[in-house]
Order: structure tokens, then C-alpha cells, then sequence
């Protein structure tokens, strides 16, 4: 279930990138598993928190997938912003 509760996540990050931004939706069709991988010890914190910790492991785990899906120039292509 973990691993499948991610692919949330990956579809939201597709949905950010609209349908015409092709270069942002293969960064995150080529990037998104590994950065996944990279990271799911903050993943499963999350998943496996009690209700009052999850924000915090989500955090984490957002900041550090965001920060690792990135283009040609190896900027990051999202930002993670908690509010928005």
C-alpha cells in the first residue's frame, strides 16, 4: 500500500505540469521512482506516523522529491509550498 499511496503524489506532480509542458512530464515520469526510492525512509515515516506527526515526515519527504525532480540544467522544477 505504501508504494501505491506514492503514485498520488507522482500524479499530482504530472497534474502540475499541465499537458503541454512536455519537458516537466518526463522529468517526472523518468525521475519520480528513483527520487521515490531515494527517499522512502521519509515516506514510510510518513505513511507509518501517528495523525499529530504526519505533516512533519510529509514535509520531508515533499521538500526532498521536489528538490530531486529536475530539468536539463539540473534546477529543480517544483518547489514545494505547503500553503499552495
Amino acid at each position: 500500500m505504501n508504494d501505491a499511496a506514492s503514485h498520488v503524489v507522482k500524479f499530482g506532480l504530472l497534474e502540475e505540469c499541465g499537458e503541454e509542458d512536455t519537458v516537466c512530464i518526463e522529468a517526472v515520469e523518468s525521475q519520480f521512482d528513483a527520487c521515490h526510492e531515494q527517499f522512502k525512509s521519509d515516506w514510510n515515516a510518513y505513511m507509518d506516523a501517528a495523525y499529530s506527526e504526519e505533516d512533519v515526515h510529509l514535509e520531508r519527504y515533499s521538500k526532498q522529491v521536489f528538490n530531486c525532480i529536475v530539468d536539463a540544467d539540473g534546477d529543480a522544477i517544483f518547489f514545494y509550498d505547503p500553503q499552495g
